[in-house]
């Protein structure tokens, strides 16, 4: 009986543990918790997705809060070797609520309260996409309270292949 080793041309040592089912096709049991069988290919991993920019937008009330954990995010950026941008703060916000004292009578007699939002944006530079899932979770663990992060990635991709080939189209009609 061959292995399933060499059945999948992969190395016997690449396997934790090797099984019969009833009907005598192996099976085998791997350290990523993924079960093959005889007829199954493996997969290949696609490549990882690269970001040219990651933003954060970094929103709450008190702005001692906000700025303690913008200097965390810096920190951890200096240890990880990310690249990043100094943080920009941005125009607070001001929403005003006026309520009034009493529901049903004296209708002049009211209270104002105001809202104060600060907003701080952050950009991190050339990531991959492991490596930003990785330090987002890291960073959104230690992430304060009454303090919301907003991320946005802008992903680098090739270009499709019929740009490419009206672009090349063009060009060389523009030559003749």
């Amino acid at each position: 009986m061959t292995t399933a080793a060499a059945t999948l041309n992969m190395p016997k040592s690449f396997f934790t543990r090797q099984r019969l089912l009833k009907n005598g096709t192996p099976v085998i049991f791997m350290g990523m918790r993924k079960f093959l069988s005889q007829g199954e290919s493996w997969e290949v991993a696609k490549p990882d997705e690269l970001y040219s920019q990651v933003q954060l937008l970094i929103k709450g009330q008190d702005l001692e809060v906000i700025k303690s954990y913008v200097a965390f995010i810096k920190m951890s950026c200096q240890h990880l070797e990310v690249e990043y941008e100094e943080p920009v703060m941005l125009p607070r916000t001001r929403r005003m609520i006026t309520l009034m004292k009493s529901r049903h009578v004296h209708k002049r007699a009211k209270v104002q309260y105001e809202v104060r939002t600060h907003h701080i944006k952050v950009n991190l530079q050339n990531m991959t996409g492991s490596s930003c899932s990785c330090f987002l979770e890291y960073i959104q663990r230690n992430i304060p309270e009454a303090v919301a992060m907003q991320v946005n990635r802008t992903q680098l991709m090739e270009l499709p292949s019929q740009i490419i080939a009206s672009s090349l189209s063009t060009n060389s009609s523009e030559l003749q």
